[in-house]
């Protein structure tokens, strides 16, 4: 007898009599669990909405803070260009697609939203996106482009570099003496160029809500974006080099970070 049929055999022994009430138990019918209704499908408008935080707390531009070296310091600057915003289900099922939309999120204008579109579903797991925008539209002529991108002071003014995806600018006390005034040394990085691209994804975990809208709220860690940077002793810099390179990276984890 083979294996086959030896494990057939095995199987197929004949099985032993139940008695009646056993078998009328085994029969018995055990209801169940009361089913969990179906979230209603609603439709709202989506929009997205930067949420400035340093650690557990708001961050204000007001307010002087100081780099990982010790160095006061007081942002006046911080934009970055976001693009390609998908808004995804549980499993990466993809809801909606919003691949013309771009934004400028300006941390001077606080909690701006920016609309994405209409959205139908039962409820938004995330959204994914792009921090910068796609080269055809980084190398298009921007005179001729739709708001946002027809912001000039968020391009580099050459057509082969294109946009800004990230600005951070502001001044560091550079002479100690613990004010930030138009004496102390100005910074300004900019990073430029397709190389600079990078995915970001903002967690929501919510259901639809009554009343047709619908603002996700992008936090930036500043304590993040800021880590490891020497104000004082790094040059200002414009382009896709190491420390721009850093600068983007560090907005990724920014708002990739876990609140």
């Amino acid at each position: 007898m083979n294996v086959i049929q030896r494990t057939l055999s095995a199987v197929m022994r004949p099985l032993p009599m139940l008695s009646a009430t056993a078998m009328l138990g085994s029969c018995s019918h055990v209801p169940d669990e009361a089913a969990v209704p179906a979230l209603p499908v609603r439709t709202v408008q989506l929009s997205m909405a930067m949420d400035l935080r340093y650690g557990g707390h708001v961050y204000d531009m007001n307010s002087v803070y100081e780099d990982d070296y010790g160095h006061a310091f007081l942002l006046d600057t911080l934009r970055f260009l976001a693009s390609g915003a998908q808004a995804m289900a549980d499993d990466d099922v993809l809801l909606a697609d919003y691949s013309t939309v771009s934004m400028i999120m300006d941390g001077g204008e606080g909690n701006r939203e920016h609309l994405l579109g209409e959205l139908t579903a039962a409820s938004l797991h995330e959204i994914a996106f792009i921090l910068g925008v796609a080269p055809d539209a980084n190398h298009a002529d921007p005179a001729l482009a739709q708001p946002p991108l027809n912001d000039m002071s968020m391009h580099s003014g050459s057509m082969d570099e294109g946009y800004s995806f990230l600005h951070v600018a502001g001044r560091v006390d550079s002479n100690s003496d613990g004010i930030i005034d138009g004496s102390d040394q100005r910074f300004s990085h900019r990073c430029i160029g397709d190389l600079l691209l990078c995915p970001a994804m903002t967690a929501v975990h919510t259901d639809l809500p009554e009343g047709g809208v619908l603002t996700v709220q992008v936090p930036v860690d500043m304590e993040v974006l800021l880590a490891d940077i020497d104000l004082l002793n790094t040059p200002s810099t414009t382009g896709s080099g190491p420390v721009n390179w850093d600068w983007m990276q560090r907005l990724m984890g920014a708002i990739e970070e876990e609140h």
